[in-house]
């Protein structure tokens, strides 16, 4: 499994996970009632070798909000 840094105003959460998408529901779910979220959430994943996470993908909140119905999150 990949890591994933999930990014939204206050949040900022690692999650490991086999895609992006799922990472950044499943962080979500788990917090965004105890966390202010921005408008946007960003996405990013380790790549091999690299000391920073690069870039990935950004959703907005709203949309992967709606989402967290379609994903296991255990």
């Amino acid at each position: 499994m990949a890591k994933f840094y999930v990014e939204s105003g206050d949040l900022q959460v690692v999650v490991e996970a086999e895609r992006a998408i799922p990472a950044a529901a499943r962080a979500l779910s788990w917090t965004h009632e105890h966390f202010k979220l921005a408008p946007r959430v960003s996405i990013k994943r380790r790549s091999n070798g690299a000391n920073e996470p690069t870039p990935f993908m950004e959703l907005e909140t709203g949309t992967l909000l709606s989402m967290i119905g379609e994903y296991d999150m255990a």
